[in-house]
C-alpha cells in the first residue's frame, strides 16, 4: 500500500505559483457594467472604481485569455467582522441586489455585442 501511495504521489505534476493576479479592466466591459449598475439600483447606488492592492484567482481569466475583457463588479455587503473572516455575516439583500446587476449586465454585454459586431448573431 505505501508503496502505491508513493508511486501516487511521484506521478503528480504540480505547479505552484505564489501570487494572485490583480484585475486587467477593460474599459468597455466596465462601461457595460456601470450602465447596468446604474438603471438597476440608480445612480447612488454606483461607487466610482477604486485602486486597491487586491486580488483574486478570478483574473487567471484575463491572463490565460488576453482577448477576455473583464471588468469587476463589488457588491455593498456590509460584511462583518470582515471579508473572507470565518465568522463573516453580511447583508443577504445584496445576494438579490447582485443577481439583478449580473444579469442586468449580461443582457447589454448580448446587446452590446448584437450591435456593435457583426460576426455575432442576431437575438
Amino acid at each position: 500500500m505505501k508503496e502505491r501511495i508513493d508511486e501516487g504521489i511521484q506521478a503528480i505534476d504540480l505547479v505552484w505559483s505564489d501570487y494572485t493576479p490583480a484585475a486587467e479592466v477593460a474599459e468597455e466591459a466596465a462601461a457595460i457594467a456601470k450602465e447596468a449598475i446604474m438603471e438597476t439600483v440608480g445612480e447612488e447606488g454606483f461607487a466610482p472604481a477604486i485602486i486597491t492592492s487586491a486580488s483574486d484567482d478570478f483574473h487567471f481569466y484575463t491572463i490565460h485569455r488576453p482577448k477576455l475583457q473583464a471588468a469587476m463588479i463589488g457588491i455593498g455587503a456590509d460584511p462583518g467582522p470582515g471579508l473572507h473572516h470565518p465568522d463573516m455575516t453580511f447583508n443577504r439583500d445584496a445576494l438579490d441586489i447582485g443577481a439583478r446587476v449580473l444579469a442586468a449586465t449580461l443582457k447589454k454585454l448580448l446587446i452590446w455585442k448584437t450591435d456593435k459586431r457583426e460576426d455575432y448573431p442576431k437575438f
